[in-house]
């Protein structure tokens, strides 16, 4: 496993979006996100997945209401909202905020195609929209989001580790 931190810098997506457990998910393109991270970054945070005693990604947590034109989305009414499980691996509730983001985006009018080439995936393309040419990053996001079920904040990660050693 590779233990360094891999800076997020040249992330090539327009849009992101962040699927937290508050009930909301996020969505704000990338231009507003590198405006957050800049303004809160006294805000910096490090991160550990469970079970690991090392950093395993760092970040700055921005208030949900600071993140220019953010967009506020309520998924708690997605069918599959609810199967959500803070045990579930990594790659897996990424899935779950992707799968969200997917429905989300065909509801209103988009055709949402899930990337599956790994130098994409790496380049924070996880979604694109035929329909406009526009990629989206996805996160699962569990703690972030309004109060009171989220913390306020959303989790702008700035380096992550690769812990398959895949990139």
């Amino acid at each position: 496993m590779n233990s360094t931190l891999i800076k997020n810098k040249n992330k090539q997506y327009n849009l992101k979006f962040h699927a937290t457990r508050s009930g909301y998910g996020y969505l704000f393109m990338k231009i507003s996100e590198d405006e957050a991270l800049e303004k809160f970054a006294a805000n910096k945070t490090n991160a550990r997945l469970a079970g690991q005693s090392f950093i395993t990604s760092t970040g700055i947590l921005a208030p949900v209401t600071s993140i220019p034109n953010v967009v506020e989305i309520k998924i708690s009414d997605i069918p599959f909202y609810d199967s959500f499980s803070s045990s579930w691996t990594t790659t897996k509730k990424g899935e779950w905020a992707q799968n969200i983001c997917v429905h989300i985006m065909t509801e209103n009018g988009q055709s949402p195609i899930i990337v599956t080439d790994r130098n994409r995936q790496i380049a924070g393309q996880d979604i694109y929209l035929s329909n406009s040419g526009l990629y989206i990053q996805c996160k699962c996001d569990a703690r972030g989001g309004r109060w009171p079920n989220g913390t306020g904040n959303l989790y702008l990660e700035t380096s992550e580790i690769n812990m398959r050693n895949d990139w």
